[in-house]
């Protein structure tokens, strides 16, 4: 996958609860996470996404130690944080979810 230009990323190690871990459990698993894909790939992950979207008051100093760049957790797509305007119109006209079309 990485050959064909796939960026690999974090998505925990066994699906985990962050908010409700010791923060040594939930390092160790995050570690756990970012070491298995760079073993199998030989590039080491810059991005994650939390299980669950699932946040403790340390995964963020834990990702900055791991020296991960960035986090998808909201799940915006390349135009992250969409103009409210634009997220207003969308409502009004019913669409849930997401931006809607473009």
């Amino acid at each position: 996958m990485v050959a064909e230009g796939h960026e690999i990323g974090i998505h925990g190690w066994i699906h985990e609860l962050n908010s409700i871990l010791p923060q040594e459990a939930e390092r160790d698993l995050m570690m756990r996470s970012g070491g298995c894909p760079e073993r199998i790939s030989g590039v080491r992950p810059v991005g994650f996404r939390t299980p669950s979207w699932d946040f403790s008051r340390h995964t963020l100093e834990i990702a900055k130690e791991m020296g991960l760049l960035y986090d998808s957790s909201l799940m915006s797509d390349e135009d992250c944080y969409e103009p409210a305007a634009r997220w207003r119109a969308c409502r009004s006209r019913g669409v849930s979810g997401g931006m809607g079309p473009r």
